[in-house]
């Protein structure tokens, strides 16, 4: 194992040795089980908790594995003095499993909490400008949405959690690499404050030698590129039955749905659907486009 100073040595260690042993911690919290990893909060009756990565290792290559990667990103960020979730240790245990443990950051919450507030306009303008920080330091973060992000529940600052993606680069991101990021942000923020994700893009472009509203053009068509390539990826994988989607008979159709969207559900909107095309499909044309029930249901088309 790999520890940081000050990191509560005998609190993770009989963690890890549940671990080792095939077993869950005395005590502590599931957070998230999924096939590519586990998250356990250990509770701390005087302070801050610590959070417990575990991922199975798949690939030969410390340089490879998430843990180890994200270990290293949280060290550089901290460098940047970007805030971020503290580190604490990595390793790997007997039996194929990676480690990776960080303090809980009190004091903070999720950004998405935040934004369901009426004054997010400087909250938004901050997260562009941070955002445009990580790029000139030449820091590409690869999955920047709000569910990364945490806010201090004093202020407006930011702090950084999961960046097992983030790439370091020897010189400023590239304005294509720096449209990725800015795409899949600005896309994920608009189901939350709508217009307002725009100034995320006067906070970015504040520090940024492009007028405004070069950016804003450019960051409005990477994320209809990202929408568009996300419903692509979820028709492809909507086939093929998973933990996301279920594939069953209703009546004589095959239904391919969103593991959260009831099958009869979406008969009934195909039924509805094809009655519309049968009787109504001219009048309906005629007024404008219609959103169909499925569209409501599914979130688009």
């Amino acid at each position: 194992m790999e520890w940081e100073p000050g990191a509560p040595r005998e609190r993770i260690e009989r963690a890890l040795d549940a671990l080792g042993r095939g077993a869950d911690p005395e005590g502590a919290e599931p957070i998230k089980q999924s096939a590519a990893r586990r998250v356990f909060r250990l509770p701390a009756p005087d302070g801050p908790g610590v959070y417990v990565k575990c991922y199975p290792v798949r690939r030969r290559g410390a340089w490879r594995a998430p843990g180890r990667r994200e270990f290293a990103n949280l060290r550089r960020l901290a460098r940047e003095a970007v805030a971020v979730v503290e580190p604490l240790a990595w390793g790997t245990l007997p039996g194929r499993l990676e480690v990776l443990a960080t303090r809980e950051h009190q004091g903070a919450g999720p950004l998405k909490e935040r934004l369901l507030e009426p004054a997010r306009a400087p909250l938004l303008r901050a997260l562009g400008a941070l955002v445009h920080r990580l790029h000139a330091a030449g820091l590409w973060h690869r999955d920047l949405h709000a569910g990364n992000l945490l806010v201090e529940r004093e202020g407006d600052g930011l702090v950084l959690v999961d960046v097992q993606k983030l790439r370091a680069l020897p010189f400023p991101v590239p304005r294509a690499l720096r449209l990725r990021d800015l795409g899949l942000l600005y896309d994920d923020l608009g189901p939350l404050v709508g217009a307002e994700r725009e100034e995320v893009v006067v906070g970015y472009a504040s520090g940024a030698a492009p007028p405004r509203i070069g950016w804003q053009r450019a960051v409005e068509e990477a994320a209809r590129r990202r929408a568009r390539r996300r419903l692509a990826s979820r028709g492809r994988r909507c086939v093929v039955a998973s933990t996301g989607f279920r594939v069953e008979r209703a009546g004589d159709r095959r239904v391919f749905r969103r593991s959260d969207v009831p099958a009869a559900s979406v008969a009934s909107a195909l039924e509805a659907h094809a009655r519309l095309r049968t009787s109504g499909a001219a009048e309906a044309r005629g007024a404008g486009r219609f959103t169909t029930r499925l569209e409501a249901l599914a979130g688009g088309p």
